[in-house]
């Protein structure tokens, strides 16, 4: 016998129930049949600072390597830094593979990459007189410097650097240029410096010396530990330097880039300006015969120089003498410190 809530509960589930049975679906929502990424980790401008760093390198010293030692292969007395300085694949100074006439034959690329996949023995590392890491050591820090540069664009991009816009005025360019110079500079001789302390020497940097006189390719011969404190003392200006404008800072690392390919080349060059002075050789060959040492202002205006402001002698001398000369690129912190030895 149902009572009167018996009654009503019965109604209510009825109820409930038909509501369920007539309730329409809920519909899916449509497939989207367009694809959406996210924004790109990697900008397409920081790849392309990638592989200027990268190629920019391979392309310079593969030029100085092609006009010096191919093209004036056996009259290395008059533009080489230590002439008498000959690595095994250069030729004795007498036979055929060292005159110029023949040699340009028998040119071989010296990029390190192309020693780790040698196949003959013509190409191999220990033929050019290489250290047997000499390829491995040089190709891996080429791909760090490149990262580096890359990684320094990418955070610009996203607003994480120090760097500012193009249009800064000039003089505020030019200051902050020298700020960074100056800041590299300092930081770099203290490193190279303790780089010559006997542990560090012996487990590091002592890969960096086994070229005496160096040439194209030799300058990213170092210990990849060692080469990525360079490049993170290069790269720093660009954090914590305060605001440096964009134009500034490449042409930072232009002139950091070249100078550290032509410190290595063992080609003399030098950049200067002034009156009156003259030099002895200074190429280690003993002469003392006072006399030009490379193609300079003095050759193409007529006037000497009178004040050296870069050389590439200055660091192949360090290389020569090994405790003198580890600024780098110009030799005022050397002048500072007393290791300045003259070029």
């Amino acid at each position: 016998e149902f009572t009167r809530v018996d009654e009503m509960q019965c109604r209510h589930s009825l109820t409930r129930a038909g509501k369920g049975r007539h309730r329409p679906r809920a519909r899916s929502p449509p497939m989207n049949t367009t694809t959406s990424f996210p924004v790109p980790w990697v900008r397409a401008s920081s790849v392309a600072v990638f592989a200027a760093q990268l190629l920019g390198y391979v392309a310079l010293s593969s030029i100085v390597e092609f006009a010096y030692y191919h093209r004036r292969r056996g009259d290395e007395t008059s533009w080489k830094c230590q002439p008498r300085a000959i690595r095994p694949g250069d030729g004795d100074g007498d036979g055929d593979a060292h005159r110029r006439g023949s040699s340009r034959k028998k040119y071989a690329w010296g990029l390190p990459l192309l020693d780790l996949f040698a196949s003959s023995s013509s190409s191999s590392s220990s033929s050019r007189g290489r250290h047997p890491k000499h390829a491995t050591f040089a190709s891996l820090n080429l791909l760090v410097s490149a990262l580096f540069a890359g990684a320094t664009a990418e955070a610009t991009a996203r607003g994480h650097s120090s760097l500012t816009s193009w249009t800064a005025p000039p003089l505020m360019s030019l200051v902050a240029l020298v700020k960074i110079i100056l800041w590299q500079s300092v930081l770099e001789y203290y490193w190279h410096r303790a780089m010559h302390a006997p542990r560090l020497y012996k487990r590091l940097h002592k890969y960096h010396h086994h070229y005496k006189s160096p040439r194209p390719f030799d300058d990213l011969f170092i210990h990849p530990l060692e080469a990525a404190g360079y490049c993170a003392i290069l790269y720093s200006s660009a954090f914590v330097c305060g605001e440096v404008p964009i134009a500034s800072f490449l042409a930072y690392m232009a002139i950091m880039g070249v100078c550290g390919i032509i410190d290595h080349c063992g080609v003399r060059f030098r950049v200067g300006f002034g009156f009156g002075f003259g030099e002895r050789n200074g190429c280690g060959d003993g002469d003392g015969e006072k006399k030009s040492i490379s193609k300079t202002i003095t050759e193409t205006t007529g006037a000497d120089i009178g004040v050296e402001v870069y050389a590439s002698r200055f660091h192949d001398l360090h290389h020569e003498r090994f405790d003198v000369n580890y600024a780098f690129p110009f030799a005022f912190m050397d002048a500072l410190h007393g290791t300045f030895a003259e070029s």
